[in-house]
C-alpha cells in the first residue's frame, strides 16, 4: 500500500457520508434532514482536500522554493553570502 493513512482517510469519510444518507432516508422532520446534510459536509469537503490539494513532494518543493527565496533577497539585502 502506497498511502496507508489516505486510504484510512478516503473509507472513513466514505463510512460518514452513507451514515448520513442513512439518516436522511429516516429523517421525520426538516430539522433532521437538516442536521444530515450538515454530518454530509465535512466528509465531502475532506474528500475535496485529499483529492486536490498538494501532495507531498509538491509542499517540500515549494517550501525549497521560498527558502531559497527568501535566502537570495536576505543576500541581496545584505551583501553577503548566507
Amino acid at each position: 500500500m502506497k498511502h496507508p493513512l489516505r486510504i484510512a482517510a478516503y473509507t472513513v469519510c466514505v463510512l460518514q457520508i452513507l451514515c448520513a444518507v442513512a439518516v436522511i432516508s429516516q429523517a421525520y422532520s426538516s430539522r433532521d434532514m437538516l442536521m444530515a446534510v450538515l454530518l454530509a459536509v465535512t466528509p465531502i469537503v475532506s474528500i475535496a482536500a485529499l483529492r486536490c490539494g498538494p501532495d507531498r513532494e509538491e509542499r517540500e518543493l515549494l517550501s525549497k522554493v521560498n527558502k531559497a527565496r527568501l535566502r537570495k533577497e536576505l543576500q541581496d539585502l545584505t551583501g553577503e553570502k548566507v
